[in-house]
Parts: structure tokens; C-alpha cells; sequence
């Protein structure tokens, strides 16, 4: 199983509310998933406002 790191893409607004950044999954098998979903829309919380908290455990 790879690892898995979320990223910010400042290039796309988020299809549900039309925030930026949204997320980007790069996996360490060079695969790219865009979710078209910023942080907050992606997982429920408010605190995913900010990039850095995305890759918290």
C-alpha cells in the first residue's frame, strides 16, 4: 500500500462551495487524484481551512 499526501491546487475552486485551494492526493506510486473538493468540504471540519492541517494524522 503507498502512502498517501494531500496537497493544495490553487488552479481549481472546490465544486461544492467554490473554495480555493482544493485538494490534490499524490500517492508515492506517482498517481494524482484531483477531488474538485477544498479542505473543509473534503473531510467535515472546519480546521481543514488550512493546508497544513490536511496531512495531520
Amino acid at each position: 500500500m503507498s502512502n498517501e499526501t494531500a496537497i493544495p491546487n490553487y488552479d481549481r475552486s472546490c465544486c461544492a462551495c467554490g473554495r480555493v485551494p482544493t485538494v490534490e492526493v499524490h500517492t508515492d506510486d506517482g498517481d494524482v487524484h484531483k477531488l474538485d473538493l477544498c479542505g473543509p468540504c473534503c473531510w467535515g471540519e472546519s480546521e481543514m481551512l488550512e493546508p497544513e492541517n490536511w496531512n495531520d494524522e
